[in-house]
């Protein structure tokens, strides 16, 4: 087994054996496609906590009855951060205006990309009055010693009669695929080509819309799930870098059977360095 085969199994074991199988969502592996780079291990918590307010965020979601839930992310580039992964609900307008607000009053650098932000937001998913940024229904924060660092948004992708109760059906994969290229922001427009070409040929369909935003970068993700022959397709959207760390992730994933390609995320940020998000679930 080489080095980098070696290592994958180390963080799969050390970060399995710490959490426990029953108390894991997701084991994720991010690839980012430059020389150098190490992968990055996380493991998505499956224990989803109604309500803790030792967070202020937390608790203005809270009492704005906007709380369905956060989760617990392990990650082991930054274990020393504070990260909070937090499920949106009632997303009506005056809430989703009020969140932008507080964001916009606590995260300096959010005020370059709320534009970008409501934007996305806008993408349809209801025909509910006045839910018109539903489509953002997970906002995720990460703080080192109180500083915000990074801002993430997730955007749902899929039709709902109610938004606040998604179903497993409403794809509209073409006409979400076609509003993000719509919104003249270049990243999501090279990803949504991506994206379709990974359909086509694997199947599955879209998972949702990310942006993750920082003081230094903005990066933007489209994820899909339930896609087959991964490993086959991805290297025809990947640089060099992130195939031979692919390659390796395949080997490793040849062993363990038990850890199934759920979804995942190509990811474009505004240096133009390229990533990849891979979500196993475990059995």
């Amino acid at each position: 087994m080489n080095s980098k085969a070696k290592n994958i199994e180390e963080h799969y074991f050390d970060l399995v054996e710490s959490i426990g199988k029953e108390n894991i969502d997701f084991f994720g592996i991010n690839v980012i496609d430059a020389d150098e780079r190490d992968l990055i291990y996380k493991i998505y918590h499956s224990e989803k906590v109604s309500r803790n307010r030792n967070h202020p965020l937390v608790e203005f979601v809270y009492q704005k009855e906007m709380l369905r839930y956060f989760a617990d992310v392990t990650d082991s580039e930054h274990p020393e951060l504070t990260r909070l992964d937090i499920s949106l609900y009632n997303r009506n307008d005056s809430n989703m205006n009020d969140l932008f607000d507080y964001l916009l009053q606590t995260v300096p650098y959010f005020k370059s990309h709320v534009f970008d932000v409501k934007m996305t937001s806008k993408m349809k998913i209801t025909d509910v009055q006045d839910y018109h940024f539903a489509s953002l229904y997970h906002v995720g924060l990460i703080e080192n010693k109180k500083v915000p660092e990074l801002l993430k948004f997730h955007f749902f992708t899929r039709w709902c009669i109610d938004p606040n109760h998604h179903t497993k059906e409403g794809y509209r994969d073409a006409e979400y695929l076609a509003y993000l290229k719509s919104i003249n922001i270049k990243e999501y427009l090279i990803l949504a080509e991506k994206a379709a070409f990974l359909l086509e040929k694997c199947g599955g369909h879209l998972w949702m819309a990310g942006m993750d935003i920082s003081h230094e970068k903005t990066k933007y993700k489209i994820y899909l799930k339930n896609i087959s022959n991964a490993y086959k397709y991805l290297p025809h959207i990947l640089g060099e870098a992130a195939n031979k760390h692919l390659q390796e992730i395949e080997c490793w994933n040849d062993k363990h059977k038990e850890c199934r390609l759920a979804g995942i995320a190509i990811a474009l940020d505004s240096y133009n360095v390229s990533s990849l998000n891979l979500y196993y679930h475990l059995s």
